[in-house]
């Protein structure tokens, strides 16, 4: 089973911490916008789909038990009640994909079906993902490089995934909550076997100010080297060995807080990005 690199290609984006549902999500039409733009910049016409791989349904269904606890705790209070309910929804995202839950294990076993349905049907395929969905794409990768008859060497055509772009990366970072829960834990990259020449491409993008990318709550600006920013630099020693390609992009823009964590759709770059993946 390979690619053929004359079908449409296949940009799989994958989602962060959200409230709601999956009919609110817009990652992926954000992303989508930004391709279409960078490909009429320079009159390049090409054909794809752009398919958000969606999984708050799971999460919320996860999370019933703990809205309902939510939910009496502020009874008669309905402005308290929403306030807990969107920081359950909130910080119950991360808590699933952190405590490795069977949630999380359906979450990151339905991308790499996901992939392989792409990859089965011939399509080319880079991985976009944004803040938590950055944790399990970067998973996916790693446990489809285990498979056999994938990622065989120098011939991409035998790699379900061309490329990883995460944007407004926790991967950075290393939580610890109450000494038990690991939260982020730095991931060891599986090795394209056999490659000489052919390494594969994890682009990742990150704003100074975002609050996820830097951990601090207040937006405290993260100190960087050169182009390293915390995935960088914590994946730094790693990435050569297993054949991998680290490319950091810091993303300038004028907004706060978690406005920093939204700006990578306002950022041409991406866009420009997942075309020199696919296309060259």
């Amino acid at each position: 089973m390979t690619v053929d690199p004359k079908n449409p290609a296949h940009i799989i984006v994958v989602h962060g911490v959200q409230s709601g549902n999956n009919a609110q999500v817009t990652t992926h039409k954000r992303i989508e916008a930004l391709l279409k733009a960078s490909l009429e910049a320079v009159q390049l016409k090409k054909e794809y789909e752009v398919i958000g791989y969606l999984y708050e349904d799971m999460n919320d269904k996860a999370q019933k038990v703990y809205q309902r606890i939510g939910k009496a705790i502020a009874t008669g209070r309905p402005l308290v009640g929403d306030a807990l309910h969107s920081i359950i929804d909130i910080a119950g995202d991360v808590i699933t994909s952190a405590a490795e839950t069977s949630t999380a294990k359906k979450i990151l076993d339905g991308l790499i079906d996901r992939i392989e349905k792409s990859y089965a049907e011939g399509h080319p395929v880079v991985l976009v993902s944004h803040s938590l969905g950055t944790v399990y794409s970067l998973d996916a990768v790693n446990a489809l490089m285990t498979r056999d008859n994938r990622f065989i060497g120098d011939d991409m055509n035998t790699w379900p995934v061309r490329g990883l772009i995460t944007l407004g990366s926790p991967l950075g970072l290393n939580i610890n909550l109450l000494d038990k829960l690991h939260v982020f834990e730095k991931r060891k990259l599986n090795m394209v076997e056999g490659a000489d020449f052919c390494f594969f491409k994890w682009t990742n993008f990150y704003n100074p100010l975002d609050p996820v990318v830097s951990g601090s709550l207040f937006g405290k600006p993260i100190a960087v080297k050169g182009s390293k920013g915390p995935v960088e630099l914590r994946y730094a020693n790693d990435v050569q060995p297993a054949h991998w390609m680290l490319q950091g992009q810091s993303v300038v823009s004028e907004d706060q807080w978690l406005m920093a964590h939204e700006s990578y759709y306002n950022t041409a770059k991406v866009g420009d990005e997942i075309m020199k993946t696919l296309w060259g």
